[in-house]
């Protein structure tokens, strides 16, 4: 990817720069700074940066030649208001919860999110999720089903949730909505959302709280090969009707056990899956589609995050450096 301005501007006022790299200039991340510029330019504090253009073009070998992929130009403003809906539209809660927000993601990481290994990623693919982060557009369905076949295998595998990986989830159906005029925002937030519309959503929140309640319920001692969330987890995103069912009678057997161990941690959780419970009422779907599925995926990681308990920061530092 080449781009460049029609009139010369300050390495730390590239948008283009953030979507690999967090400006270096500031302790502020990418999706702050984006804020921050795209204010002063509104403001008439940056004449100079509101008329000027950029230029970007994507380019690839093929055969002994440079070939060029992709074009776009227009105005600066715009850009930093793409980047910077960018970096919103990915924004996550982080994983070990505590009310903080994941590290806004490098495009690459984003992109490495949705396959085993970087080396998988077709060159097409990445041209086009870079028109995709420049322009403003929706982000393909491929995009989408590819992500969430990384999240079951990181789900069953009891890998830690990458945070690129779910943004990625949320994002698209947020544009998805705002291409077709709508707004999604208030349903699709960075953290859980208890009031959100979708029963998938809340068949996922119900799946975060049964693997909890196993979890709290479980003797020292015991040795469980594998837990609720990896036996089940792929199977209740696709047909949750099914699977929920029968661990909704599983879960009394953990309640009771917990009760002995601790009633009012006991008390909480049959609270908790009372009151999704309401949410579903009669309308636990058979089946989800992809779309649902991912929403599955948001509802069982934000309702997890919303559950644990908050590490310290230099260990959610040390744990973003590895999604990197």
């Amino acid at each position: 990817m080449v781009h460049w301005f029609k009139e010369n501007i300050a390495k730390e006022d590239d948008p283009l720069a953030w979507l690999v790299e967090s400006p270096e200039q500031a302790e502020s991340n990418a999706q702050e700074s984006a804020a921050r510029l795209l204010r002063s330019i509104r403001e008439g504090r940056r004449p100079g940066l509101a008329e000027n253009r950029f230029y970007a073009l994507t380019l690839s070998g093929a055969g002994g030649r440079v070939m060029v992929r992709d074009w776009m130009e227009g105005r600066f403003d715009e850009l930093v208001k793409n980047v910077k809906a960018w970096f919103d539209d990915l924004s996550i809660t982080h994983r070990n919860g505590g009310g903080a927000l994941a590290k806004p993601p490098k495009f690459m990481a984003v992109l490495g999110s949705t396959v085993r290994d970087l080396k998988d990623l077709p060159g097409p693919f990445v041209s086009n999720m870079w028109h995709v982060a420049v322009a403003g557009e929706m982000i393909p369905y491929a995009a989408l089903a590819q992500a969430l076949a990384r999240v079951k295998v990181a789900v069953i595998e009891d890998q830690p949730a990458n945070h690129a990986r779910m943004g990625l989830l949320k994002a698209y159906h947020i544009r998805k909505a705002r291409i077709k005029g709508g707004d999604m925002s208030s349903q699709m937030k960075s953290y859980l959302n208890e009031g959100h519309p979708s029963s998938a959503y809340h068949c996922g929140r119900l799946m975060a709280v049964y693997a909890a309640l196993q979890r709290k319920s479980r003797d020292r001692d015991s040795d469980i090969n594998a837990g609720v969330v990896q036996r089940y987890y792929a199977a209740a995103s696709a047909t949750p009707a099914l699977v929920l069912g029968r661990l909704a009678r599983t879960s009394q057997y953990h309640l009771n056990k917990l009760e002995k161990k601790n009633k009012p941690a006991a008390r909480w959780h049959e609270k908790k899956i009372a009151g999704i419970a309401c949410r579903l009422k009669d309308s636990m779907p058979r089946t989800l589609t992809i779309e649902e599925q991912s929403l599955f995926a948001l509802g069982y990681y934000q309702q997890m995050a919303d559950l644990w308990p908050k590490k310290s920061d230099d260990t959610n530092r040390k744990e973003e450096e590895n999604d990197e």
